[in-house]
């Protein structure tokens, strides 16, 4: 989350006070959500906690899967245990073995897709509608500060950037990041005006 400190300590291209002041116009305009949330630091500790909880999860969720399909289907299907190539959907001599691991390979991505997709859903559910709320609440107002700040200028952009916002852990990460994307901005409105000269001449 720290890994920009030098970024943010670099001074800002010289630019004109007047593509300062609306650069500074444009990164504190935006009008947070009035509605009760939950404090800062708490949204962002119990996300963190979130994201390696629901990973885990999901890899979790594909052997579990596996064995269950794979101990489950010849009870449904006996002919599985057969030696005997099978017809299927019009395709005929299939090993059955083959059709068993492809199956169960299939079923168990899809189980893990869904647990990966529906696991913060279900903490929330559990958490209880009024945690639910304000978590959501937070969520979508911390995600419309995040589209307001960032500079998306593609020329700004640098590998390992934090693009969403992801590495933040606390208010200090925060202030750091919008710091940085208003240097971006800057440097972007520097580099247009450059472009804009160099068109006039």
């Amino acid at each position: 989350a720290n890994t920009d400190h030098n970024i943010a300590s670099t001074p800002a291209h010289v630019i004109s006070d007047e593509r300062k002041g609306e650069i500074k116009r444009l990164c504190s305009r935006y009008t947070p959500c009035k509605k009760q949330l939950h404090s800062f630091q708490e949204y962002l500790d119990f996300k963190r906690k979130l994201k390696p909880r629901r990973r885990a999860w999901a890899v979790a969720a594909y052997p579990l899967s596996a064995l269950t399909v794979t101990f489950s289907l010849p009870v449904v299907y006996p002919r599985m245990l057969d030696s005997t190539p099978l017809t299927l959907f019009g395709f005929e001599g299939l090993d059955p073995m083959i059709i068993s691991v492809a199956g169960a390979t299939v079923i168990s991505l899809l189980c893990s897709s869904v647990v990966f997709s529906y696991y913060p859903k279900y903490v929330l559910w559990r958490k209880g509608a009024e945690f639910k709320k304000k978590y959501l609440d937070r969520e979508n107002d911390f995600q419309r500060r995040l589209t307001f700040y960032r500079c998306n200028n593609t020329a700004q952009h640098v590998s390992g950037d934090d693009y969403y916002g992801d590495k933040m852990e606390d208010k200090t990460d925060y202030r750091l990041w919008v710091r940085i994307q208003q240097q971006k901005h800057e440097k972007a409105s520097e580099l247009q005006e450059i472009e804009r000269k160099g068109e006039g001449e």
